[in-house]
């Protein structure tokens, strides 16, 4: 037929209306012509509609029920309809009828890997391999499943087949690196990396895999520019958009920031993925949109298959399993390892599952030892380590990183405990997954219930757990040594680089100009990038001389905590306070003055400030406020002193150093929530008396 001809004709050229405009035409025509009904069907499922690809193509079979090309459209269409049940019996009858169709058993794989069942998936990858050698695509989903899986090596070996199979695939090499670096081959994927952009220099996925390496390299700038030339190709890419905001805000690049946090809003209302939450909390968004931000980002790892339920199983103490990529030197293992020692071990029995690299460290080895068993889940799948989580019976499972770095988010996307808690690692809610966040009456007040995905916990005074046995270094620098002056006072701020906002630094600007015998003393913690000059460029442009910010360097941490030791006052940032920054602080008898926001983040202050008894002197409710008490503070340099001797002589009387009070009070809610659990109760926020 000479129109079938000229349809496809359209079809190979791409011209999908025109050749369905023929096929159904023709269809009307020739009622029992197969391949009309099975390509229009085709033009359908090419056009987003599966359930009209479905019908046509289920009418071509009536006429040719074995025809395996058919089967294969259908299944695929059947698929995208989320007929999966239906496209694994089309798959599945393309096998019995030709068991040496290649496609037939990659897209029969396709469905297990879209299952979760990726052992199933590997065995249909590895049939289609082994009948066509020269199956990139197939290699490439292969090496998707052994990732899965937690086989490193063997998932970058079949990724390597698939790129000299087809070495124009940009995602295939984007994810070879990704695989390089989960193996420790930094190197080998930046060079990898550097090959492919010349082949795809404008390719927004290599770009970000590239920047994401540059950047874990300390060269900031060099990432951020990276990030911005992703975007610029891909405007809707929310990797990018979140990466630039947080680089910018890191090195005190702070043009174009109102653009970009608009373009992050504008991003949440479209549904575009990626856009990480946790950037997000350092902007002016509101409680509900920190909300969205987490409930969006989270859709990556919504299960495709219902997890079971977990029931709790009968023990003599709950079970609880805290899960953590930051167990080594890192604030959040300094902050809890008394937590883990303090448990009573009569009733509770402690799991730690570690995703955190061995850095042979001291405050490693206490956190292990911490723990009744310590599980080592680096090179486990999530498969294999929500087994491990469902064999151990854990009753209470706790997300100690939320949406930070290395999150093991998708873990907790399974369900592999009946009770699931946010605490400590995250200040904000983190959208699904999770049935309680811990918090206390300042950063989680029941009244904004409304704005966390999980049921609210309130802890008597404050939330944030501390270690007592944080040292007390015994050798302190002088002022000399630390580059101070002698006879100024030392107003700083240690928090990380990208929590220090143009409006807090206004703010810290004009306090300088009302004390002039004041220094800031601030830490450089990216020394590679253009940080401390941007920095100085901006305190310039508002007229105060460089010579009264000073820059201090990253330390082992008893080094770093007697820095405090000459600081007068830590002025706090906002939207984002210190966390682990302002208890150091305190710790070490350093005044911190603070005022909150909207946010769990922006309330921190509040919170530690009324656990050691000085929100009446330290805490503020307004910018104005902050300023005036800084000046005031800083005319009575007297003032500060007593603060300063008031904390050093009860520090070990302190509600925020009381780990043990603050580990009982967690305790309670743990028996709490395994009450109403055990009573068939949904959960409900708890208020710690």
């Amino acid at each position: 037929m000479k129109s079938f001809e000229q349809a496809l004709q359209y079809h190979q050229q791409g011209k999908i209306q025109e050749a369905q405009a023929i096929y159904l035409a023709l269809i009307k025509k020739h009622p029992n012509h197969a391949d009309s009904w099975h390509l229009a069907g085709l033009t359908f499922l090419q056009n987003q509609s599966p359930s009209l690809a479905i019908k046509y193509i289920e009418k071509a079979l009536i006429f040719s029920p074995n025809n395996t090309d058919y089967l294969i459209n259908l299944s695929q269409a059947q698929k995208n309809a989320d007929q999966l049940q239906k496209a694994f019996i089309s798959l599945q009858k393309v096998t019995r009828l030709s068991p040496k169709h290649p496609q037939a058993w990659n897209n029969l794989g396709n469905l297990y890997q879209q299952q979760e069942q990726h052992i199933q998936a590997i065995n249909c990858y590895k049939k289609a391999t082994q009948l066509d050698a020269n199956y990139a695509n197939s290699f490439f989903n292969l090496s998707l499943s052994l990732n899965q899986l937690g086989q490193i090596d063997s998932a970058i070996n079949a990724c390597e087949k698939s790129l000299r199979l087809q070495a124009n695939n940009a995602q295939t090499w984007s994810f070879l690196a990704e695989l390089l670096v989960k193996s420790g081959q930094t190197g080998n994927a930046k060079a990898m990396l550097n090959q492919a952009l010349q082949y795809f220099p404008q390719n927004p996925h290599l770009l970000c895999a590239m920047a994401s390496i540059i950047e874990d390299e300390g060269f900031l700038d060099h990432a951020l520019s990276l990030y911005q030339k992703a975007l610029n190709q891909d405007e809707e890419n929310g990797w990018a958009l979140t990466q630039i905001l947080y680089l910018k805000r890191s090195i005190a690049s702070w043009s174009e920031l109102a653009t970009l946090f608009q373009q992050f809003i504008q991003g949440l209302q479209h549904q575009r993925p990626y856009l990480s939450p946790f950037s997000f909390l350092t902007e002016s968004g509101s409680p509900l949109q920190q909300k969205m931000a987490g409930e969006l980002f989270c859709q990556q790892w919504k299960p495709v298959v219902q997890p079971k339920i977990i029931k709790p199983k009968p023990h003599n103490q709950i079970r609880v399993g805290y899960v953590s990529a930051d167990f080594y030197q890192h604030p959040t293992a300094y902050l809890a390892v008394n937590l883990f020692e303090s448990h009573d071990r009569q009733h509770f029995k402690i799991y730690g599952y570690s995703n955190s690299r061995d850095d042979q460290s001291e405050i490693r080895g206490r956190v292990i030892k911490a723990f009744d068993e310590f599980v080592d889940i680096r090179k486990m799948s999530t498969n294999e380590i929500c087994q491990r989580i469902i064999e151990d019976e854990i009753d209470i499972l706790v997300d100690l990183k939320g949406h930070t770095l290395e999150a093991k988010t998708e873990i907790f996307a399974r369900k592999p405990a009946p009770i699931q808690v946010n605490y400590l690692g995250y200040p904000g809610t983190i959208g699904q997954f999770m049935d309680y966040i811990i918090g206390d009456k300042f950063v989680t007040p029941i009244e904004e219930q409304a704005n966390f995905s999980e049921q609210i916990v309130q802890l008597k005074d404050s939330y944030q757990i501390n270690d007592i046995k944080r040292p007390i270094p015994s050798v302190l620098q002088s002022r000399q040594e630390l580059g101070l002056p002698e006879n100024a006072l030392i107003l700083g701020c240690f928090n990380n680089s990208w929590k220090i906002t143009p409006e807090t630094f206004r703010l810290w600007m004009e306090i300088l100009k009302q004390l002039p015998q004041t220094v800031l003393w601030l830490m450089d913690r990216h020394p590679k990038t253009s940080f401390k000059q941007n920095i100085l460029a901006h305190a310039q442009n508002l007229g105060i001389d460089n010579a009264r910010i000073i820059f201090a360097a990253k330390a082992p941490l008893a080094h770093y905590l007697s820095y405090y030791h000459q600081m007068d006052l830590m002025l706090e940032t906002l939207p984002y306070n210190g966390h682990t920054m302002a208890s150091d602080a305190l710790w070490m008898g350093c005044p911190v003055l603070s005022y909150s926001g909207d946010t769990f983040c922006s309330r921190v202050g509040a919170s530690l400030l009324h656990a050691v008894g000085l929100s009446k002197e330290l805490h503020c409710h307004s910018e104005q406020a902050y300023l005036q008490k800084a000046i005031e503070l800083g005319t009575n340099p007297q003032t500060l002193q007593k603060i300063r001797r008031y904390l050093e002589q009860n520090r070990h009387q302190l509600t925020l150093f009381n780990s043990k009070k603050t580990t009982a009070e967690i305790e309670q809610a743990y028996r709490l929530m395994m009450q109403r659990l055990q009573q068939q109760q949904q959960p409900q926020p708890i208020i710690i008396q």
